[in-house]
């Protein structure tokens, strides 16, 4: 039920085998401090991945970078 790289993080691979084959609720685990994250290249995101979200930089970026675009696009010397 999960993929090669996946790792267990916050369950060890013994619950999550048994919660597969139970069929029990997965219990929702938090984080609450900076040293209980491992992370790596297998879980690792680039950050401008993580706030896309509208208002953002990266999305403000890519607004910018449409509409400089859509003016270069419409300028006389696009053609040329």
């Amino acid at each position: 039920p999960w993929g090669a790289f996946t790792l267990p993080l916050l369950f060890t691979w013994e619950e999550l085998e048994q919660k597969a084959r139970e069929g029990d609720d997965l219990e929702l685990r938090i984080v609450e401090s900076r040293c209980g994250v491992r992370p790596g290249l297998k879980t690792a995101v680039p950050y401008d991945y993580l706030d896309a979200s509208a208002g953002s930089g990266w999305d403000q970026f890519l607004r910018n970078a449409s509409e400089e675009l859509q003016q270069q696009s419409k300028s006389p010397e696009a053609g040329a």
